[in-house]
């Protein structure tokens, strides 16, 4: 085992961002006592658990406590975990999960042996059972120079695997974090994906001389449990799931830039599978009448993503919707107050048609196109011979659920096309 110095072995910080998980939380740091070296600096970032973490790790040497005083989320957490640490070298730990065969007191050994940036090392996935199994240990090997194009190679597209991207089984040069983190300018909220989002900012954020180890041997144990957001079923999970998908997605190709195109099919891939398989698992979960329109829902927000600041994509979506729109309806609503609700309504107008307000999700006191601009409450006026003509992404599936709460059968038009009797 490697015997720290102040003078010669830079000091490692872990980092353990906490949100209701204190049951396991002494076994993840007593974890960190065992395997690393003594001076070791272990930063617990409470996230506004609704738990006694800090009244837990209040006796326990080594550990720097901050809270949050809302919750901001797993990447906000590890932010903040980051820009407090000391350490010349920083790893991340969850706190139902905890470390063994002494990884992170090898992995400096390793790291000042070999003049690395990062080591990467393998990781051991357990369950309630005891049952054990390593995802992905193929893909890694015993390399200890991966440099410049090779780590790109390697990491996104010859072996491109999630063991590369997790943010739990690597120790990181802390000045190569603080470079990276400096790319996003507004950090969102973020629980799930981060860690690709973390990979593609500090693989990408390399300059040539960076180098990279790797080693097959597992040095951490990821505890596997039913109520994760990863593996649940619950709708709720997969509804958060869904959306943290949309908002790494944009963080990483603007991250990524134009340097990076090359990269985007690999990028398009990972978010596409999850989304695929998170959508369906809602599909199979659902209790309401009408599943499909709420998968659907999703894909029409990514959709919009598109149309922003985008005048060509905007008109291409405006056809679509023109092109389904029923003229002999008593009266009409347009959901949205940005440019293409906006379009929309001169549309409507333009024709003679009876436009009564536009909707947001919450009521604004702002006026579009001289009508009012209202809340989702004032939909349940609505009968089947009137019509909302979807101009914005934002909270549409909550236009179909109210809808069906209140069994109206209204004539929808969106990107997708006409839709009628949304409620039957």
């Amino acid at each position: 085992m490697l015997e720290i110095t102040s003078q010669k072995t830079p000091m490692l910080s872990v980092i353990i961002p906490v949100y209701n998980a204190e049951k396991f939380l002494l076994r993840a740091v007593y974890s960190v006592y065992k395997h690393a070296p003594e001076d070791t600096e272990i930063i617990i970032v409470d996230d506004a658990s609704e738990g006694s973490c800090q009244q837990i790790v209040s006796q326990l040497p080594r550990v720097t406590y901050i809270s949050h005083t809302v919750n901001k989320g797993l990447l906000a957490a590890r932010c903040t975990g980051i820009n407090a640490a000391s350490g010349d070298y920083i790893v991340h730990l969850d706190p139902d999960d905890w470390i063994i065969n002494d990884m992170y007191s090898q992995g400096l050994e390793t790291i000042i042996n070999h003049d690395l940036d990062v080591f990467i090392f393998g990781v051991e996935e357990c369950d309630s059972n005891n049952k054990k199994w390593i995802e992905n240990n193929n893909v890694l090997s015993d390399k200890l120079d991966l440099q410049g194009n090779d780590i790109i190679e390697r990491i996104f597209l010859i072996n491109s695997a999630w063991i590369w991207h997790v943010g739990v089984n690597k120790i990181v040069k802390r000045e190569c974090w603080l470079e990276a983190l400096k790319k996003i300018k507004d950090l969102p909220r973020i629980n799930m994906f981060e860690d690709l989002l973390f990979s593609i900012l500090l693989y990408t954020n390399f300059p040539d001389n960076r180098k990279i180890g790797v080693t097959k041997d597992i040095g951490y144990q990821y505890y596997r449990h039913e109520n994760t957001l990863t593996l649940s079923k619950d709708n709720r999970a997969n509804f958060l799931r869904v959306k943290d998908i949309f908002r790494v997605r944009k963080l990483v190709i603007e991250i990524m830039g134009i340097k990076w195109n090359f990269l985007r099919p690999f990028i398009n891939l990972k978010f596409n599978n999850t989304l695929k398989k998170s959508t369906y698992l809602m599909s199979l979960n659902f209790k309401f009448k009408h599943p499909l329109i709420y998968l659907k829902s999703f894909f029409y927000l990514h959709y919009f993503e598109r149309i922003k600041n985008n005048p060509e994509q905007e008109m291409i979506i405006f056809m679509k919707i023109i092109k389904h729109i029923p003229f002999d309806k008593k009266r009409y609503y347009v959901f949205g107050d940005g440019s293409l609700a906006k379009r929309l309504g001169d549309y409507i107008i333009e024709r003679k048609l009876n436009l009564k307000f536009f909707i947001v999700s919450i009521s604004s006191d702002k006026n579009l196109l001289g009508f009012p601009v209202l809340g989702l409450n004032k939909l349940n006026r609505m009968d089947q011979d009137d019509v909302i003509l979807i101009g914005s992404g934002g909270s549409i599936n909550s236009i179909y659920a109210l809808l069906i709460e209140h069994s109206k059968n209204v004539n929808i038009v969106s990107a997708f096309g006409y839709q009628k009797n949304a409620a039957a």
